[in-house]
């Protein structure tokens, strides 16, 4: 009987060591950029997994307080999306085991306001940021985006908030005509 049992253990054993993870997670995050994910392993083996958290806007730059502020694609629009300045990993989750992991983060981007000053989520999604008399109460600050999180989230910015970045950083004023210099260039050819 035990010579019967022992080719048994080993082939458990041998399945069981080169089997593959499978490493699900559920993420969610705070208004000050408190990340918590769940890892679950429904694999058959050992292995880890990291996301990084993205938030993309879901509405109009004039519909966030701050934006109203600013030319238009200085503070983001639609799609234009923010992620996680670093990312959340599980650390090694055995096969079907849970484990939870915390970590803090902010969040940059390629509109010219993300990339002059990380972004917490409720700077980034809020209607009405921070306190004051026009603090819309009624508004969850997440209202103005929509949460992702997986292995290839990347940032995302429209083809005129890269445009006015661009601009800024050649030194032109965002929202400023450029139309003058350049019929000016061509008058002095």
């Amino acid at each position: 009987m035990k010579k019967n049992l022992l080719p048994s253990i080993v082939i458990c054993l041998f399945i069981v060591s080169c089997g593959q993870p499978d490493i699900k997670g559920d993420c969610s995050i705070t208004g000050n950029g408190n990340a918590s994910c769940t890892f679950q392993n429904l694999g058959t083996a050992e292995g880890s997994i990291c996301y990084t958290l993205s938030l993309e806007r879901n509405q109009d730059q004039k519909w966030y307080e701050v934006g109203k502020f600013y030319p238009d694609h200085v503070v983001g629009s639609v799609g234009d999306t923010v992620v996680s300045s670093s990312e959340v990993c599980s650390g090694i989750v055995k096969p079907n085991d849970i484990v939870e992991r915390e970590k803090f983060v902010s969040f940059s981007g390629l509109t010219m306001m993300t990339v002059v000053k990380p972004q917490s989520p409720s700077d980034w999604c809020s209607k009405h940021p921070g306190f004051g008399s026009n603090k819309d109460y009624d508004t969850a600050w997440y209202a103005g985006c929509n949460f992702s999180y997986g292995e290839n989230e990347t940032a995302f910015a429209s083809e005129e908030a890269i445009v006015v970045l661009a601009g800024a950083m050649a030194g032109k004023e965002p929202g400023s005509d450029d139309s003058e210099d350049d019929s000016e260039s061509s008058d002095s050819n």
